[in-house]
């Protein structure tokens, strides 16, 4: 519940849903429905967008994270649970764009099966910009978060290519782009049902859970140590 709290009562959040609302509308209006690449990419879009910015909420610096080492539960539960609240707020919003998109035009279970990986995906964008944000506070975590979905959906090939010429920057740039949990991933597993694309977003989920809880006992001992 204080998860959902922290979320919804930014305004940060509720824009990235209105404009998510707005981007659904464009893409119902054109007929996205006929096009499924179109539409599966604007699910991963929307769901994306909307867990950068909710998990970029949950430990940011001040309140949230104060209330978070100081809670009297084990370190790892704040993360755990606030990241739960994340994914149940995000979870009606990537279930109806996805019956808004892919519904009409398709069977149900290709719906259930977008809506399932959409929403994966926008949990571990999600643990990600949660981890990041005890240290680089939630704006920067949700810019980044942001980036990482807006971009994410370019292949590690078509990177490797675009900095085929600075070959000291493809390599490192092409390793991150595999390791990440991106959209190309999210797109892959939607149509080759790759197992190892599930294993990735999975192993984000704990991943971000274990270094947003680590985080904000670091940052706590911090503050104390320069408190006192």
């Amino acid at each position: 519940m204080l998860g959902m709290l922290l979320i919804v009562r930014h305004r940060t959040m509720r824009l990235t849903a209105a404009l998510a609302v707005v981007g659904i509308a464009l893409a119902v209006v054109g007929n996205a429905a006929q096009r499924p690449g179109l539409a599966q990419q604007t699910v991963l879009l929307v769901g994306g967008s909307l867990g950068a910015v909710a998990g970029s909420r949950l430990l940011a610096p001040g309140a949230a994270l104060v209330a978070a080492w100081r809670s009297a539960s084990p370190s790892w539960l704040p993360s755990v649970g606030r990241l739960a609240g994340a994914a149940l707020l995000v979870a009606p919003a990537v279930g109806l764009a996805s019956v808004a998109l892919v519904g009409p035009a398709t069977d149900w279970r290709a719906t259930l099966q977008l809506a399932f990986v959409g929403w994966t995906y926008s949990t571990a964008i999600a643990a990600v910009t949660l981890a990041a944000s005890p240290f680089l506070g939630a704006s920067v975590s949700g810019a980044l978060g942001l980036l990482a979905v807006w971009f994410g959906g370019i292949p590690p090939s078509a990177m490797a290519e675009l900095f085929g010429h600075w070959i000291y920057v493809q390599r490192p740039i092409v390793l991150l782009w595999n390791a990440l949990p991106l959209g190309w991933r999210a797109s892959r597993w939607l149509h080759q049902a790759e197992l190892g694309d599930a294993l990735v977003l999975g192993t984000w989920i704990v991943l971000g859970v274990v270094l947003g809880a680590w985080g904000a006992v670091q940052v706590a001992l911090v503050q104390d140590h320069r408190s006192g």
